[in-house]
C-alpha cells in the first residue's frame, strides 16, 4: 500500500478517523478562504483601475481621442498579489492537513490488519490442530507479513544483499553472525542451572508434559483369551466379559464417529471465520482505496488551483509590463502613422499642382499652334508655301541644339542692325542674319510670315521643354505619393496588429483575473445558505463559463455524497455499540448463572449412600469416564 509521508501509529479507529476527517475538510477551508479574502480584498486601491481606464480609453492615434466605450457589467473586485499568495498558503496548509488525515486513517487500517493476522494464524493454527487430529490433508496455511511491511527489515542487512552488492561475502559478517548466536546461547546456558541440572538428572534433559488423549486416540486392549477360546467352550464369566468388551467397543466407536464429525464441523467452522476475517479486512482496504484517491484529487484540486494562482502572481506583473509596452509602441507607430499621413497630404497636394501645370502647358502648345494656322489662313498663302511653312515650323531641333541650354528667352532681342546680303555661289535668295543656317528658305516668302512662323517655332520648343520638365517632376511625384501610401498601409496594418494584441493581452489578463476571482469566491458545497429570490434585473449581471459551474455542481455532489457517506458510518458504529451493549449483558448473565451453579455444588452434600453409588459398577464408569475426560477445542 503506498503510503504519502511517514507518520506516528494512530489508536484511533477507522469511523473516528474518517469522521473527523470528512466533517471538518472542504466546508472548513472554502469558509475560510472566503471570509480571509474578501476581508483583505476590500483594501485594493482604485489607482489601477483608472490607469486601466484611461489607457483603455486615452489617446492612442497621435493625440486622437478613442471613442469611450461604457462599462455593461459592474466594477470586478481586483486581487492583490498579496491575497493570492495568502491563498496557495492556505491551501498548501489544507493539503498538509489532508496528508496527515490519510496518514492517521492508514495506520488504523495497518493496526486493524495486524490484529486480524493474528486472527487468521490463531484460526490456522487451530485447524491444523483438528486437520492432525483427523489425519486429513486438509491444511490451513498461516498469513506471514512480507518483509516490506516490517519498518525494522530496512535496517537489516542480509547476505544476499552483501554479495549482490560486493560479490563475495565478507569474513566478518558471517563471523559477526555466529559470535551473535554463540552469546545468544551462552547466555541462555547461565539462566537457572540449578533447575538445568536438575532437569537432566531427573528426565535426562527433557521436560515432557502429560497429554490428555482424545477419543480418536482411545483404543480397548482385547484379551488373549478372547482370539484362543472358542464361544461355545467359554464359561459365563468369560462370555460377560466378551459381551462387555464388544459393547464397549460399539460404544467408543459411537463416540469417535460423533468426536470426528464434530471436529470436521469445527474445521469447517473455522476456515469460515478465516474467509470471513480476509473478506472483511478486504472490505475496509477497497474503502481505503477510494477514501485515498478521494483524498488523492482533493489533493490534486489544491495543487492546481495553488499552481494556477502562483502562474496568476509571477505572470501578473510580466503580463502588465508587456501591455505597457504593447500601449507605448501603439503610441509611437501611432506619431509616425500621423507624420506619414501628413507627408502623403503634402505630397498629393504637390502632385495636384503640378498636373494642373501640365495641362497649362499643354494648352498653351495648343494655342501657339492653333495662332500659327489661323495666321497663315487669314494671308492666303499658296498651298506649297504653306505646306512648305508648316514644314518649317514642325522641323525638329537637331542634337547638337538639343544639348544647349533651354533657357533662352522668347522676349530676347532681335538684332535688328543691317541686313548683309550674302550670294551664293549659285546665285540664291538672301538670306536674313536671324534666320538659322539649317532652315531651308523656300522662294517668295515674305520674311515677315517666315519671322513668325520662325517665332511660333521657337515659342513650341520653349512650351515643349517646359512640358517635359513638369512631366519629368509629376512623374518623380507620383511615385514618392505611391511610395508614402506604401508605408502609410504598413504603418496602419502595424497599428491594427498592435491594437489587437493589446485587446488580446487585456483579454488574457481579464481571464486570468476571473479565474482567480472564481477560485478563491465561489462557495463550493455551502448547502446550508439560503437561495436568495429569482433573479428579475439584469443590470448587474456576471456572465460565468459553463464548465466553472459543472465544475462547482460536481464539487457539491461529491461533499454531499462525503455527507450521506458519512451518516451511514455513525450509523453503522452506532449498531455496533448496540451489538456490544447486547453482548455486555449475555455475559452478565451467563456469569450469574454460572456463579449460582457454583452454588448449587459447594452446597450439595455427598452422603455414604450416594459415595456407595459413584464406587459401584467400576468397570464400566472407566470409559465413560475416559470419554468425558477427553478435552475439548475452543470453537
Amino acid at each position: 500500500m503506498w503510503r504519502l509521508s511517514l507518520s506516528n501509529a494512530s489508536s484511533e479507529t477507522f469511523e473516528d478517523i474518517g469522521y473527523r476527517l470528512f466533517s471538518k475538510g472542504l466546508a472548513e477551508k472554502v469558509h475560510f478562504l472566503q471570509t480571509s479574502l474578501s476581508a483583505a480584498g476590500k483594501t485594493r486601491s482604485d489607482a489601477v483601475d483608472r490607469q486601466r481606464r484611461a489607457n483603455l480609453g486615452g489617446q492612442v492615434d497621435g493625440g486622437k481621442p478613442r471613442r469611450k466605450v461604457s462599462a455593461c457589467f459592474r466594477k470586478r473586485q481586483k486581487f492583490s498579489s498579496f491575497q493570492v499568495r495568502r491563498s496557495v498558503q492556505l491551501r498548501d496548509a489544507f493539503s498538509v492537513q489532508l496528508r496527515d488525515a490519510f496518514n492517521q486513517m492508514f495506520d488504523a487500517v495497518a493496526m486493524d490488519k495486524k490484529r486480524t493476522v493474528e486472527q487468521i494464524n490463531q484460526r490456522a493454527k487451530l485447524a491444523s490442530a483438528i486437520a492432525a487430529e483427523l489425519k486429513c490433508a486438509q491444511k490451513v496455511d498461516a498469513y506471514t507479513s512480507p518483509a516490506c511491511e516490517d519498518p525494522e527489515a530496512l535496517l537489516k542487512v542480509t547476505e544476499e544483499d552483501v554479495l549482490s552488492e560486493l560479490g563475495f561475502v565478507p569474513s566478518w559478517l558471517s563471523s559477526g553472525e555466529n559470535n551473535e548466536e554463540g552469546k545468544e546461547e551462552d547466555s541462555n546456558a547461565c539462566i537457572d542451572e540449578a533447575s538445568a541440572r536438575a532437569l537432566q538428572q531427573m528426565m535426562d534433559g527433557q521436560l515432557n508434559s502429560k497429554r490428555d488423549m482424545n477419543v480418536l486416540e482411545i483404543k480397548l486392549e482385547k484379551e488373549a483369551w478372547m482370539d484362543e477360546v472358542k464361544p461355545e467352550d467359554m464359561t459365563e464369566t468369560q462370555k460377560k466379559k466378551v459381551a462387555e468388551f464388544e459393547r464397549q467397543t460399539t460404544q467408543l466407536a459411537a463416540l469417535q464417529e460423533a468426536y470426528r464429525k464434530k471436529q470436521e464441523g469445527n474445521l469447517l467452522r473455522v476456515k469460515e471465520e478465516i474467509r470471513d476475517l480476509r473478506q472483511k479486512f478486504q472490505d475496509k482496504f477497497k474503502r481505503l482505496q477510494d477514501q485515498r484517491r478521494q483524498v488523492e484529487t482533493e489533493i490534486l484540486k489544491e495543487e492546481l488551483y495553488s499552481i494556477r494562482h502562483c502562474v496568476w502572481v509571477n505572470s501578473s506583473i510580466d503580463r502588465a509590463n508587456s501591455l505597457d509596452d504593447l500601449l507605448r509602441e501603439l503610441s509611437d507607430c501611432s506619431r509616425q502613422t500621423k507624420r506619414t499621413t501628413e507627408e502623403v497630404a503634402k505630397v498629393r497636394e504637390r502632385c495636384e499642382q503640378l498636373e494642373t501645370q501640365h495641362r497649362n502647358a499643354q494648352q498653351t502648345e495648343k494655342e501657339i499652334v492653333a495662332s500659327l494656322k489661323a495666321c497663315l489662313h487669314h494671308a492666303q498663302l499658296p498651298p506649297e508655301t504653306y505646306n512648305a511653312l508648316m514644314a518649317i515650323f514642325r522641323q525638329k531641333r537637331k542634337q547638337s541644339q538639343n544639348r544647349r541650354s533651354t533657357s533662352i528667352s522668347s522676349s530676347s532681342e532681335r538684332r535688328n542692325d543691317a541686313l548683309q546680303e550674302d550670294e551664293s555661289c549659285r546665285g540664291g535668295a538672301r538670306r536674313s542674319p536671324d534666320i538659322p543656317e539649317d532652315t531651308a528658305v523656300p522662294e517668295g516668302v515674305d520674311e515677315t510670315f517666315l519671322r513668325k512662323v520662325l517665332q511660333a517655332r521657337q515659342d513650341k520648343r520653349e512650351a515643349e521643354s517646359r512640358l517635359s520638365a513638369i512631366s519629368a517632376s509629376l512623374e518623380k511625384s507620383r511615385r514618392y505619393l505611391s511610395c508614402m501610401q506604401q508605408r502609410q498601409q504598413q504603418e496602419a496594418s502595424l497599428e491594427a496588429s498592435f491594437v489587437e494584441r493589446i485587446s488580446e493581452a487585456r483579454r488574457e489578463l481579464e481571464m486570468m483575473e476571473m479565474d482567480v476571482k472564481l477560485l478563491v469566491e465561489i462557495k463550493q458545497g455551502r448547502v446550508e445558505v439560503s437561495s436568495p429570490a429569482p433573479v428579475n434585473m439584469y443590470e448587474d449581471a456576471c456572465i460565468v463559463h459553463k464548465e466553472a459551474i459543472e465544475r462547482c455542481n460536481e464539487a457539491i455532489l461529491a461533499i454531499g455524497k462525503q455527507k450521506l457517506d458519512m451518516l451511514e458510518m455513525i450509523k453503522e458504529f452506532r449498531r455496533k455499540i448496540v451489538m456490544v451493549e447486547w453482548e455486555k449483558q449475555v455475559l452478565d448473565a451467563e456469569a450469574r448463572e454460572l456463579e449460582e451453579k457454583t452454588k448449587d455444588v459447594h452446597m450439595l452434600r455427598v452422603t455414604k449412600e450416594i459415595q456407595k453409588y459413584l464406587a459401584a459398577d467400576g468397570g464400566r464408569n472407566v470409559v465413560i469416564k475416559q470419554t468425558h475426560s477427553a478435552p475439548y477445542l475452543p470453537l
